[in-house]
């Protein structure tokens, strides 16, 4: 007797969801030239085998591999690996058996909810081997002290040095007031164009962009309760939670007009991701 009603739910979550990302049941394109650049330094074995052993031994896996099986492979096999991602790379883009998404949809307190992107094993292998690389992108050009998603940073930097910067105006004798301005689905509107405008003034690494942006482009899969899983939808905008590289794309696409706010006002900012 419920069975109905829980999928009538779950095609009402799909169409909401449909309308955030601005999907459609054909596949997006990103029309416009990417600048040439320089290709990446090629992974060698040991970094992959590093990486794939660094997951925890319960992590997801949705198709069948963990990441810390590929860790185990031969050195051939993960030079072959090395191989295949520099390809991928270079073409900005994985095959197209891996462009296929699951989402995670996770109920959330308020009844809302949460899509996490559960990418396969050789993807997350590909993003995690190029985390160093967008956090020295991050170090040199946006280390403002208002982003707090870098490495060695927290949420509780901030409030830290709200609570500091509030104290002493107290002893100077001057009023304070602190505002949180939580941006309802902020990942779902972030604009692709926008996006690649900011990364290309910003000096942003364009080859990981250009696989993370395609990768966003996806069929997705909504998984619901009971591993029940919905038709595919196309998105036509919004990064995805569970990507390596969406907090650093937060960043890009948040960095200079928070930067112009800093400039022009005497208010203390600060970029959060919880």
């Amino acid at each position: 007797l419920h069975y109905p009603l829980r999928r009538q739910r779950q095609m009402c979550i799909r169409d909401r969801w449909r309308e955030h990302w601005r999907a459609k049941e054909t596949p997006h394109e990103l029309n416009w030239e990417w600048p040439v650049t320089e290709p990446l330094p090629k992974l060698d074995p040991e970094q992959l085998r590093e990486v794939g052993n660094s997951f925890k031994p319960y992590t997801a896996v949705v198709d069948g591999l963990s990441p810390r099986q590929i860790g185990g492979l031969s050195t051939g096999a993960l030079r072959g690996l090395a191989s295949i991602l520099a390809l991928v790379e270079e073409l900005g883009d994985f095959d197209l058996d891996s462009k296929a998404l699951l989402v995670r949809m996770i109920l959330r307190p308020d009844g809302d909810r949460r899509p996490i992107a559960l990418y396969r094993s050789h993807v997350r292998v590909w993003g995690r081997s190029r985390r160093d690389t967008l956090r020295d992108w991050a170090r040199f050009n946006a280390s403002d002290h208002f982003i707090n998603m870098q490495a060695g940073r927290s949420a509780g930097d901030a409030v830290w040095r709200s609570l500091v910067l509030g104290t002493a105006a107290v002893y100077g004798c001057e009023s304070v007031a602190e505002a949180l301005w939580d941006i309802s689905k902020c990942y779902e509107n972030v604009s692709y164009s926008t996006l690649f405008r900011l990364a290309v003034k910003l000096g942003y690494p364009l080859r990981i962009l250009k696989v993370s942006m395609h990768s966003y482009l996806w069929k997705r899969l909504l998984l619901f309760d009971l591993n029940v899983v919905s038709a595919a939808l196309y998105p036509g905008r919004g990064i995805a939670a569970g990507s390596v590289g969406a907090t650093f794309e937060i960043t890009v696409y948040c960095l200079l007009a928070m930067r112009k706010l800093a400039a022009v006002s005497s208010i203390g900012l600060s970029l959060i991701h919880i």
